[in-house]
């Protein structure tokens, strides 16, 4: 008897443990579909009763400057929602429109015929024209437009691109939590590209819906309407360090006197990217960019000159100077000799010679043999040594990781017969823009170098922002060598070859450089440098792919840049 109720009470605990684990099972079910899936299924079960057209052009978070200024130029409008099985007449409807808009009866009937958003941004007084029409299946909804006229930094924010196919939307899917469709554009270049897990799918855009019933038939009872998605934020986002204001300018100039070349702006004192262009361009609207191009750009249109590799001509004077002086292998004071054409084992641009001069003249002068002495004197090791620590051997943008270029080999300096070519930024010396502009903004900074960087912060969907770690300083030069350089640099500008970027009412300070191109007569013509001089608030450096001289060609754009920026 007693055996019998044990065996009862273990059946009873066997049959309770069934149930806990069932109903544990069923409640891990209903927390599946009600609370992780529910969002997405309730959007399935809603597209299967209506059809919406969402109210932006490209669903998906934006890239902003340091203000959260849209770079796209992207902007809120309104705009036409047409549902054409809810018109009775299309016709009547279409001309109309047609007059409100003041476009052809045409134009208005081919919209009605396919329906959707319309392409026409509307004026307040047209938006009040439609609606006192009061046409069913006709709507005016705002609409959010991602590129305006003149879309900034398109090298830096890149472009889009319809999700290639199946195998790209499995990768999407598996790198992604939000979904992807094959209609869905992502991020190609760029930080569209870099950010596009964080900039996709990250809060329900606004749509426009109509209901039908299962057999597709139009409730013509129950009204289109507009179903607000998230509340607007400026997020998701990825806040650059850019300035919309400080592209502006930068571009313009480039517009106007640049087919090929590269502009970067830096604020010294923290590293931060304020402008990045390159031209050419090309428009990065989904429309316009070309496929073909995308892969094999002929005319180089997609290659962000500011991070891509040039030799730097004169400007690696500046690391000689920096080197010797840390040295102590020569003082601003010391004297050399230049006998111009007859110097070996490079001459002089200057054919008829310098003569005798200090080494700050000699630095103003840009006087080739005066520097290959002093590299001569260094040796490779060191030179090598100061190049890395003004950063450049180092492919880095805090916030942006974008593919290394395997050329750039600073140890090339020390293999045989390259020391005297390098000392003057010839042979086999590659440097980028925005390297040479951190450099330059490490003078600037009393000697130390700075990561420079592009991103600031991460906007989630509410709009608050997570911070990106911007990088550690590292100290390359000791204070008295920064000031020297600095007081050199001033020389350029005032009696030297970069005297055309001299401002005569706050200063500037630089270095030109000259690099030949191998079967051309043209030049990359450089020209970096900080203004003002007291304070210093800019670093820029500007590189023409096909110029005469950096003092002829880039340091006048130096100039207007720099005046511009000033002034405003």
């Amino acid at each position: 008897m007693l055996q019998e109720g044990k065996k009862q009470q273990a059946r009873l605990a066997l049959a309770g443990v069934i149930l806990a684990i069932f109903f544990a099972f069923l409640t891990g079910r209903l927390y599946y579909l009600q609370v992780l899936r529910g969002p997405e299924l309730a959007r399935r079960a809603l597209a299967i009763q209506t059809t919406s057209f969402v109210l932006e052009q490209f669903p998906r978070g934006d890239i902003l400057d340091r203000n959260g200024l849209s770079l796209s130029g992207a902007y809120w409008t309104n705009r036409l929602v047409v549902f054409p099985a809810l018109l009775a007449d299309k016709s009547a409807v279409a001309v109309k429109l047609a007059a409100v808009l003041g476009v052809p009866p045409a134009a208005t009937a081919a919209y009605l015929e396919r329906g959707g958003v319309g392409q026409w941004d509307l004026r307040a007084d047209q938006v009040r024209q439609i609606d006192r029409l009061a046409l069913p299946g006709v709507l005016v909804v705002p609409y959010r437009v991602r590129y305006g006229e003149r879309p900034l930094a398109v090298h830096v924010t890149g472009y889009l691109g319809r999700v290639a196919g199946l195998a790209e939307l499995e990768k999407l899917q598996q790198r992604s939590r939000s979904s992807y469709t094959l209609e869905d554009y992502v991020g190609r270049q760029g930080l569209e590209a870099a950010y596009e897990s964080w900039l996709h799918g990250r809060r329900e855009p606004a749509v426009a819906r109509a209901w039908h019933d299962a057999r597709q038939h139009y409730l013509t009872t129950r009204p289109a309407q507009v179903t607000a998605g998230a509340a607007p934020t400026l997020g998701p986002a990825v806040l650059t360090t850019l300035d919309a204001g400080v592209q502006a300018v930068v571009e313009q100039v480039l517009d106007r006197n640049v087919t090929a070349g590269a502009v970067v702006v830096l604020d010294p004192h923290n590293g931060d990217v304020l402008a990045m262009a390159s031209r050419p361009a090309f428009d990065p609207r989904p429309g316009a960019v070309r496929a073909a191009d995308a892969i094999s750009p002929a005319d180089g249109v997609f290659i962000n000159r500011a991070l891509a590799l040039f030799p730097p001509g004169s400007l690696f004077k500046i690391v000689v100077l920096a080197a010797a002086l840390e040295e102590n292998i020569a003082r601003p004071d010391s004297e050399f000799y230049c006998n111009g054409e007859q110097a070996k084992p490079v001459r002089c641009w200057y054919a008829a010679g310098h003569g005798r001069e200090t080494l700050e003249q000699a630095f103003a002068n840009s006087c080739n043999p005066v520097f290959v002495e002093l590299g001569q004197r260094l040796g490779a090791e060191k030179i090598i040594r100061y190049a890395r620590a003004l950063g450049l051997g180092r492919q880095v943008l805090s916030g942006y990781d974008y593919p290394a270029d395997p050329r750039q080999d600073l140890k090339a300096i020390a293999r045989p017969y390259n020391l005297a070519n390098s000392s003057v930024g010839q042979g086999p010396v590659l440097v980028t823009p925005l390297q040479v502009a951190a450099a330059m903004a490490a003078i600037v900074n009393d000697g130390v170098w700075r990561p420079p960087r592009l991103v600031g912060a991460l906007l989630d969907e509410a709009g608050r922002a997570h911070p990106l770690n911007a990088g550690r300083p590292e100290q390359a030069l000791s204070p008295p060598t920064a000031a020297a350089v600095r007081q050199m640099m001033q020389a350029v500008t005032q009696q030297g070859t970069g005297r055309e970027a001299w401002l005569p009412e706050v200063g500037t300070a630089g270095k030109t450089g000259s690099a030949q191109v191998a079967g051309r007569k043209d030049v990359y013509a450089w020209f970096a440098g900080y203004v003002p001089l007291k304070d210093p608030r800019y670093v820029i450096v500007v590189l023409v792919a096909e110029g005469k001289s950096g003092g002829e060609t880039a340091a006048p754009l130096f100039r207007e840049i720099a005046g511009r920026l000033i002034g405003g």
